[in-house]
């Protein structure tokens, strides 16, 4: 087996590809790529994406494109950018071979609907599945990846390490899947705490943090964006479980029970109510 470690760039072109940057026709270029001796890019989806040539997730070969490597680097620290950006990736793979595990790897069977598409290259959902897998199962998604730096919800790199060969199939728990469908509101919510934050970066846990109570809002019927928004950053500024401490409590029960408006409700507490709902004694009542 060649051992040649070979370095690529996973792009989503739905933003900008830096790699047709200048060019008139990029469709007859990314076409000429694909055709080339050996190819320069694999397109993810193959012929069964229903997806315009031009839109389909790209696989680059970077060993021989510093040009590209760099273009990439700088386009990921863009405010457009860091969403096409996937990764870049070392396997000892060809392009052909990992660009086919890669296509493999976007289709998984979900316990309820079947065959269903993984937008794993999404940033966003690398870094949530980075904290939400197992060791075992990040085994079995990364397979003939050796690494894959991607930029996380700060901005700052990442690094994720594989076995660089196959480690069985990947399959994800219901609890899992559950967690990924709830991702725009996650990323809703994250959008709404780095408003509060300010310049200050988020915890590298931040997305994990946010689906717990996300998970807890779902328990309690809210579901309204601002409402959602609301629970969270009441949650992450208080404790793990605010939402047992009497005056949540009965706030909660308004809204499933009687239709309240969970922030019209919440927005009566004085700074003594959040202070007993944060308080030191409360959280020893709780263990």
């Amino acid at each position: 087996m060649d051992r040649t470690i070979r370095r690529y760039l996973l792009l989503d072109p739905q933003q900008h590809d830096p790699a047709m940057e200048g060019e008139s026709q990029p469709r007859r270029a990314l076409e000429q790529l694909v055709k080339s001796v050996p190819p320069k890019v694999y397109l993810l989806g193959g012929r069964t994406s229903e997806k315009p040539l031009q839109e389909k997730v790209r696989l680059y070969a970077l060993d021989d494109d510093k040009a590209l490597l760099e273009a990439s680097r700088a386009w990921s620290t863009t405010k457009s950018g860091w969403l096409s950006v996937c990764g870049w990736l070392e396997s000892w793979c060809s392009l052909h071979q990992l660009g086919h595990y890669l296509d493999r790897l976007m289709i998984q069977a979900h316990p309820r609907h079947g065959r269903v598409a993984l937008r794993y290259f999404d940033p966003r959902t690398l870094h949530h599945l980075s904290h939400l897998l197992t060791a075992k199962q990040l085994e079995s998604f990364l397979g003939p990846v050796l690494s894959w730096e991607y930029l996380d919800i700060n901005g700052y790199p990442q690094m994720l390490q594989g076995p660089g060969a196959l480690k069985g199939r990947l399959t994800l728990e219901p609890d899992q899947w559950a967690s990924l469908e709830r991702l725009d509101k996650i990323n809703l919510c994250l959008r709404g705490w780095r408003h509060n934050t300010g310049l200050a970066p988020l915890p590298g846990d931040a997305p994990t943090r946010v689906d717990h109570f996300l998970r807890l809002a779902e328990g309690y019927g809210l579901c309204a964006e601002t409402e959602l928004i609301a629970f969270v950053l009441h949650g992450l500024g208080t404790t793990e479980r605010f939402d047992q401490h009497p005056l949540m409590a009965k706030v909660l029960w308004q809204c499933q029970h009687e239709g309240k408006d969970y922030l019209s409700l919440t927005e009566t507490f004085s700074e003594k109510d959040w202070m007993a709902i944060s308080g030191e004694k409360f959280k020893e009542e709780q263990i």
